[in-house]
């Protein structure tokens, strides 16, 4: 287990990087979530 997350840490991406992938993951669920609630 710890191996596993020392190598995630080895090759994870830039914090910048993780930052704009979170914003556009929720802009995305947003998004889904506004055509799911106009279905109903």
């Amino acid at each position: 287990m710890r191996q596993c997350v020392k190598d995630i840490e080895k090759y994870s991406f830039p914090q910048r990087m993780v930052e704009k992938w979170n914003v556009l993951m929720m802009k995305l669920l947003q998004h889904i979530m506004c055509i799911a609630l106009k279905k109903n």
